[in-house]
């Protein structure tokens, strides 16, 4: 309906499909959304996710090594990075709760423990030959997916019982028992779980793990796949538009996606880390015969980690402008919607 003013509020419904359900409140739903936006919505989102995923890519083709050959990363990186993400998952779901008001306890922790899931999902390991799919799954990402339950609940419970202030810093320290919990529930899965897969489809090997340069193939499955930290990006964007809009410089508001995603993804951490604590011999030795061997060692620290680190920059970046305009074309069909029903009324 359209007030006094000539803003267009939500009518209430009896009954909401759950893309409905996330729509930014008082504002439109996603049945406002024409179709033709939601179709150019999803290739946009393909577009975005093949583009992320090739700086990685064609930065390995060009010579930039992996990160893993230029450090031996300390336990500290996984409690800070474990931390961090559960700060950036406390962010969510107070934003939840804003922007959300009705949503229960529940539906905030099945939410926010999905975009974790969704976000944490290209960490795991090196792509792997399809028969060993079962054993990298059943090693690295279950565990991280059980642990990842536990937390999302305590994060819930933290955003209800604490303030910002101190939820931030519960959960900075909550970095050491979350990584703790993992690796337990890692040995736990490798007992039992990767043990089937190994006595059914042959134990672990590395000529089951691919590495670099991967095929043709492989790189255009890892660019489709990217679509799933592509689509949390969007989901918690569209879902949290109040929340990152409202208040704040405009530098700020600028930033602060952008950094949301790289604190999900845990590449914020990496970055500054690596930069602080790669091997420099190692630095070098990996760059020889590159236009970037005279490079100062932090320079080329960056310059690797970079490679992942601007996957979560460009989802930052690119998704924020296609949520402002689907919310301004959904908000424009609400009102010739609302204006063409008020003629037929007269």
């Amino acid at each position: 309906m359209q007030t006094k003013s000539g803003a267009i509020c939500a009518s209430p419904v009896v009954s909401e499909s759950w893309l409905e359900q996330i729509a930014p409140p008082a504002i439109v739903g996603w049945s406002d959304v024409p179709c033709a936006g939601k179709a150019t919505l999803v290739l946009y989102l393909f577009l975005v996710a093949a583009l992320a995923e090739n700086i990685h890519i064609r930065m390995l083709g060009a010579g930039v090594p992996h990160y893993g050959c230029c450090w031996d990363d300390p336990e500290s990186r996984y409690y800070l990075r474990d931390g961090m993400l559960l700060v950036g998952l406390l962010w969510l779901d107070r934003a939840l709760r804003r922007c959300r008001p009705g949503w229960s306890l529940s539906k905030r922790h099945v939410f926010v423990l999905l975009m974790g899931i969704m976000s944490q999902a290209q960490q795991p390991g090196r792509p792997t030959a399809p028969h060993k799919f079962g054993l990298v799954w059943s090693g690295m990402c279950l565990p991280m997916i059980l642990a990842l339950a536990a937390a999302t609940f305590a994060v819930s419970l933290v955003s209800s019982m604490l303030h910002a202030e101190e939820g931030t810093i519960l959960m900075l320290a909550g970095g050491y028992p979350f990584r703790k919990l993992q690796l337990g529930l890692t040995a736990l899965c490798v007992e039992h779980v990767q043990s089937w897969f190994a006595e059914h489809f042959g134990p672990p090997d590395e000529a089951g793990m691919l590495s670099p340069p991967y095929p043709e193939t492989v790189n255009t499955i890892a660019a489709v796949t990217y679509i799933e930290p592509t689509l949390a990006a969007f989901l918690i964007c569209w879902l949290c538009w109040e929340a990152l809009e409202l208040g704040s410089a405009l530098l700020w508001r600028a930033l602060r996606f952008p950094l949301l995603c790289l604190v999900l993804s845990g590449r914020l951490v990496d970055q500054l880390l690596f930069v602080a604590m790669a091997d420099e011999v190692r630095l070098a030795e990996q760059l020889v015969g590159t236009p970037f061997a005279n490079a100062a060692p932090a320079a080329k620290a960056a310059l690797i980690m970079s490679q992942f680190t601007l996957e979560g920059v460009l989802l930052g970046v690119a998704l924020p402008p296609a949520v402002e305009t689907l919310l301004r074309k959904a908000a424009a069909h609400r009102e010739a919607n609302v204006g063409a029903q008020s003629r037929v009324n007269v």
